[in-house]
Order: C-alpha cells, then sequence, then structure tokens
C-alpha cells in the first residue's frame, strides 16, 4: 500500500506498492482533443472514419503521452491487423506516429488486445495501448470503470471511472535486468 513518486522520461509519476508483485500506476488523464494527441480531426469524437491500406476503419483516438488508434478487432476479417498495425501506426493524420491497438471486447470487464507500436512493431504488451483501449471504450459506454485487458505477454487491470479523473493501471512487476552505468 506505500505510494511513492518516481522520476520518468515524461515527469514524476504516482506508483503505488501493492505487494512484492503488483504495483498501481497513476497514468493521468487520457486525452481525446485531436490536437493533442497529435490527431488531424475538425472535432473532438468517439468514432473516427480513416482509410488504411485499402479498408474503411471506425477508430478512437487517444493520447496516455503518447498517441494510440483503437480498432475494434471483431470487425476486421481474420488477418487484416498483420496489415493494418504497420499502416495505422505510420498513417499521415498522426503527425508524429501512433501506436494501433485492435481490441476484443470479451465482456464489460474483459478486454483482449494486441498491440502494433509506432517505431517498435507487435509488442507482447503495451501498457499505455491498454489504457487508451480501455479509456476509448469507457468513453463510449462499452466497458465498466475497471476492466482486465489480456495481452499477449499478460493482463493488465485498468480503472478509470471517467472524465475528470485519473486512470490507474494495475499490473506484476519482474526483474528484467542489472546493468552497470560506465562513464566515457
Amino acid at each position: 500500500g506505500e505510494t511513492v513518486r518516481l522520476e520518468s522520461p515524461s515527469g514524476p509519476v504516482t506508483v503505488r506498492l501493492l505487494d512484492a508483485q503488483q504495483v498501481t500506476v497513476d497514468m493521468g488523464e487520457p486525452v481525446f482533443a485531436p490536437a493533442r494527441i497529435p490527431f488531424a480531426a475538425e472535432t473532438e469524437a468517439d468514432h473516427y472514419a480513416i482509410e488504411v491500406a485499402d479498408f474503411a476503419l471506425d477508430i478512437g483516438a487517444a493520447s496516455m503521452g503518447n498517441p494510440h488508434a483503437v480498432v475494434m478487432a471483431d470487425e476486421l476479417p481474420d488477418g487484416a491487423a498483420e496489415t493494418l498495425g504497420p499502416a495505422l501506426s505510420t498513417h499521415e493524420r498522426f503527425a508524429a506516429g501512433a501506436n494501433a491497438g485492435f481490441v476484443r471486447r470479451l465482456d464489460r470487464t474483459h478486454l483482449a488486445l494486441r498491440v502494433h507500436e509506432r517505431g517498435a512493431g507487435w509488442t507482447q504488451a503495451c501498457g499505455t495501448g491498454a489504457c487508451a483501449a480501455m479509456a476509448v471504450l469507457r468513453r463510449r459506454g462499452e466497458v465498466d470503470a475497471s476492466v482486465q485487458v489480456e495481452l499477449p505477454g499478460g493482463a493488465l487491470r485498468i480503472d478509470w471511472p471517467g472524465p475528470g479523473h485519473t486512470l490507474w493501471m494495475t499490473g506484476p512487476t519482474a526483474f528484467a535486468f542489472e546493468g552497470q552505468w560506465l562513464a566515457d
């Protein structure tokens, strides 16, 4: 239950240590204003029509400190995401590129997600992508205030009551590596 503040490349972050294996992170409030994502659109909306690789898509757009395009995967033909992920990540309407999230709503409290990250490709997990997918669907009224998001690399819980509130992401901790910084 201890709360700590950490410095990150994008500024200070509040983290709650739940136990040795779980941490909750304040991810900030999702941004939907197109100019702040940045995404080229006349007005802010829950749905945007966009042409990508000969597909007419209906996407959601949000920023969690980085731009995200959210696509309902069950509305696509099998295998289409493989082409659409890279194409959507570099689409001209996203001035800085975007992470492309392909989400399936299993029910009001469960989502399944795959993310093609701009500049990195398909990932095992994307915390900001899970947050953006939940926020887009929550804003549309399609999910509850707390959802579990299944990613290829594991599950995250995302909690967001709605606009005017910060979004919290909870997930497992794991030791990744140990290193030593050597000065020149």
